[in-house]
């Protein structure tokens, strides 16, 4: 393959030959009359991307006596499996071979990447191509804390759509979706109506992306159970504090209420997406803490786990939907594994590098189960990222849910204790998983920060991919790089007081220097960026905001070096520190309320808000 030209997702088989095809007015876009309905939309696709990097609008027709000898033809071939395409380039014609028009779709997802590329000299060459795993999915969290806005998930859906990636889930807990029957809930969330659901299901479809409902039906119900209706049903007699409110997150199983409240949210829910799955969660259930005490002890926890699982999967069948859940529980509890319905599809997640994929995947395998993988982005619990931890992670996953037949790579991307980061801190996850759950020998390779220059940020300076993944690299500088939570994200996001050693543990001035010299330099990088994406300007102030946080988190932490007595040269002025986090917040405001509804904000901004109060209380 040509260095000059690059792909994402690889392609499996690519021959490239001399000349070009020329791009000109006196030719068309061809699809085959007898599918004008479901061509006629792919075809319009090809017809904006040529306008826009050819300077040239074609007519699209149908196919017959008159076509044009120079043109860009569809045409059908019975004798491809699925979503193989062949994409010929030649002097005289631009041909996509499909059996199914999902797989037309996906040849000019590949022809948009290289005329993107080219413009009007389209180089020749044959592309032969098909997708390892039949599901390629990506997942926003919509609950903790943002809530985009329409218009940033069509932004998102146009992402997908060009990568390859075919199926959305938007992860429900507690109030980000407007459920009739309990209006109560979410009147002061700005939540996603079912209108907005029916427009996004409808936009989705039109770029062959299933909408797949995801709601969680056990655990993580805090929200719900938080409130006086609801607390009855909650499992836990005494709930556990967290940003500043004590939860209860998980449903009584032996408690008929429980089942009927959840039946309510599914009918207020599922009749708003057109697709036959539902993921329904059920994931990190911790039982037999309070109302299920004696139950669990008499009978086991895991078989009051899969008698409650057993009635959700009733009820999802009598919405007529396939269901989804994540499988964590089941890996607790093996004994019970057997009893799970053989149409139920697992969700294996885990998110380090060292997750044992191969060991579940065996076993999953080993049991006719239907399984997706479900790496993660990394973006969540940082500010920037966790770069190395998440590659290698999306590698663990895809080879070993290639390797023991898993029917799809579900790419999560959560929102855990504030939402912090920014949303283009998610696309190196997104890129390199698209890639490699389209091909993961093709694509492990991949040159990511390439390729988020070429087609996320459209950066011509090329600065912009490589500095992503390098502020996803900012923790591997702290004193104690964790996997989960670094250093300067969990000091700023965990609220304790400026004398916890324990907080500042093991942390070092000199290390603080280094980090501190890192971001900077970063920084300075980002000014030479020159993007072309429609969103540039966000990106960047998104960008400037986010290593702005990090550098006032390398602060604050020098001044719990300096409370707690482990440093006592270091000097850090109040006055600056509040100063800088209340522009570092007014500025998230903004920045935040671009992409996203303003439900979940206030939220968010708590652990920030605590400490400029903190900071202000310190100085008077």
């Amino acid at each position: 393959m040509s260095p000059a030209l690059l792909f994402v997702p690889r392609p499996k088989d690519v021959v490239l030959r001399s000349g070009s095809f020329l791009v000109s007015a006196d030719q068309a876009i061809v699809i085959p009359a007898q599918e004008k309905a479901a061509m006629f939309p792919i075809a319009k696709r090809v017809q904006g991307v040529v306008a826009e990097h050819c300077g040239v609008r074609l007519p699209i027709a149908l196919a017959g006596a008159n076509d044009r000898p120079r043109r860009l033809a569809f045409k059908k071939n019975q004798s491809l499996a699925g979503d193989t395409y062949l994409l010929t380039v030649d002097g005289a014609k631009i041909e996509i071979e499909y059996s199914e028009p999902s797989a037309a779709f996906y040849g000019v997802s590949t022809l948009s990447q290289i005329v993107r590329q080219s413009g009007k000299h389209i180089p020749c060459l044959e592309i032969r191509d098909h997708p390892d795993f039949e599901v390629r999915a990506a997942m926003l969290d919509i609950s903790r804390d943002k809530i985009p806005k329409l218009e940033t998930l069509f932004g998102f859906v146009d992402f997908m759509a060009g990568v390859k990636l075919n199926q959305l889930q938007l992860y429900i807990e507690g109030f980000p979706f407007a459920y009739p029957s309990f209006p109560q809930v979410w009147q002061a969330e700005d939540p996603l109506t079912g209108e907005d659901v029916i427009e996004l299901d409808r936009y989705c479809k039109d770029r062959y992306v299933e909408l797949v409902p995801n709601q969680n039906s056990f655990g993580h119900m805090g929200p719900w159970l938080s409130r006086r209706e609801f607390v009855h049903l909650a499992e836990e007699t005494e709930g556990k504090e967290a940003f500043g409110r004590y939860w209860k997150a998980v449903l009584n199983p032996l408690d008929s209420r429980s089942i009927d409240f959840v039946n309510t949210t599914y009918e207020d829910l599922l009749p708003n997406f057109s697709s036959n799955l539902f993921n329904v969660g059920c994931d990190e259930v911790a039982l037999g803490q309070d109302k299920t005490k004696e139950v669990c002890e008499e009978r086991g926890a895991g078989r009051v786990f899969i008698d409650y699982v057993k009635n959700i999967y009733e009820l999802v069948r009598q919405h007529g939907k396939e269901m989804m859940m994540w499988g964590d529980v089941f890996f607790e509890h093996p004994e019970v594994f057997d009893e799970l319905p053989k149409d139920i599809v697992v969700l294996d997640w885990g998110y380090t590098h060292d997750f044992p994929y191969d060991d579940h995947g065996k076993l999953l395998a080993s049991k006719n189960q239907p399984f997706y993988v479900c790496p993660g982005t990394g973006s969540w619990r940082s500010i920037t990222g966790r770069t190395n931890n998440t590659l290698e992670n999306l590698v663990n996953a895809t080879a070993n849910g290639k390797k023991h037949g898993a029917r799809g790579c579900l790419i999560t991307d959560w929102g855990d204790r504030g939402h912090w980061q920014y949303l283009p801190i998610s696309y190196p996850g997104f890129v390199y998983g698209a890639g490699l759950s389209w091909g993961v020998e093709e694509n492990e390779e991949l040159d990511i920060a390439a390729c988020l220059d070429a087609f996320v940020f459209q950066d011509k300076a090329n600065v912009m991919g490589a500095t992503m993944l390098d502020l996803g690299r900012y923790c591997l500088r702290e004193s104690n790089p964790g996997i989960f939570g670094p250093n300067i994200f969990s000091i700023l996001n965990g609220l304790t007081p400026l004398k916890d050693r324990k907080s500042i543990e093991g942390v070092r001035a000199e290390d603080l220097l280094v980090l501190e010299d890192y971001i900077v330099a970063l920084s300075d990088k980002l000014d030479s960026a020159r993007m072309g994406c429609k969103d540039a300007s966000l990106v960047r102030r998104e960008l400037g905001n986010a290593t702005r946080l990090l550098l006032h988190g390398i602060n604050l932490s020098r001044l719990k070096l300096s409370a707690t007595g482990q440093d006592t040269n270091v000097t850090v002025d109040l006055a600056d520190l509040v100063d800088d986090i209340s522009e570092i917040m007014s500025t998230h405001v903004v920045l935040w309320l671009e992409r996203n509804k303003i439900g979940g904000l206030s939220r968010s901004m708590y652990p920030l808000e605590e400490w400029r109060r903190k900071y202000v209380e310190i100085a008077d």
